[in-house]
């Protein structure tokens, strides 16, 4: 029986680090592929939620105010009256005089005013981080899913053993079992 020497022990340790690191990576970048691009349109439908939350309340606010007006101008609120004569009929009262001359009947001077400040848009932040930027194009995010999905089986495949050290000391040839063949080999 073949006692397992230090040498051998830390290749065969090397070799499947390295092959667990390539699965590893592999199965990395293959959530990044499927998850990045969810959770940037995740982002992206939350800004359209926000604007059309603020235009909800735009217009709620807009129609409070064009509500206010109407049941002052149907209450008979003298300030509204005076105010719509002045600006939509050019009518003056007798103990002023105009700073400004009105403008055309019919301007929507009053109307502006009622208008509450227009909303701001939401900006759509930009991709955080290279990976983001592949994932979520098309071709690049197809090249990403191939490297994950070859590093993983690069990862899984076996080793490839050299016939060299399928010789055993006599030169018999013990055939290729894979990485658990040739633990065993050395266990021997």
């Amino acid at each position: 029986m073949h006692q397992l020497s230090s040498h051998s022990i830390s290749a065969l340790f090397a070799e499947e680090t390295t092959r667990w690191l390539f699965f590893l990576s592999g199965v990395a970048l293959l959530v990044a592929a499927f998850l990045l691009p969810a959770a940037s349109d995740l982002r992206t439908v939350e800004v359209i939620r926000d604007q059309s939350l603020l235009n909800e309340t735009h217009h709620n606010e807009r129609n409070a105010r064009y509500e206010a007006f109407l049941g002052a101008l149907e209450r008979g609120d003298p300030q509204t009256i005076e105010l719509l004569a002045q600006s939509q009929l050019g009518v003056i009262p007798s103990d002023r005089d105009a700073l400004i001359i009105p403008g055309l009947p019919g301007d929507t001077m009053v109307f502006e005013l009622l208008e509450p400040d227009p909303v701001a848009l939401i900006a759509r932040a930009a991709p955080a981080s290279l990976l983001e930027k592949l994932t979520t194009s098309a071709r690049p995010r197809l090249m990403v899913i191939a490297i994950g999905f070859g590093s993983v089986l690069f990862g899984i495949l076996p080793a490839a053993i050299r016939r060299s050290d399928r010789l055993d000391e006599a030169g018999n040839d013990h055939g290729s079992a894979g990485t658990a063949g040739s633990v065993l080999r050395l266990m021997d």
